[in-house]
């Protein structure tokens, strides 16, 4: 599944597991470029999700002050 279609939650829940794998003293350096890369790609997305939200309440809350009046 694309980044793009995952829930935050999910993403966010990825990258933790990422966070505990990297933390691991015996972590294998070419796994360790792979995680790194791997959460590069869900910050980015996790980033996207929020600002993409963050546009959506502004929208509706723009909505909800034009009713107003």
């Amino acid at each position: 599944m694309a980044t793009e279609q995952k829930a935050y939650s999910d993403m966010s829940r990825e990258l933790e597991t990422i966070m505990v794998q990297i933390e691991d003293i015996n972590i294998d350096v070419d796994v360790l470029i792979s995680k790194i890369k791997e959460a590069a790609v869900l910050v980015r997305a996790c980033k996207e999700k929020l600002k993409g939200s963050e546009q959506q309440i502004t929208s509706i809350l723009a909505t909800m002050g034009d009713t107003q009046n």
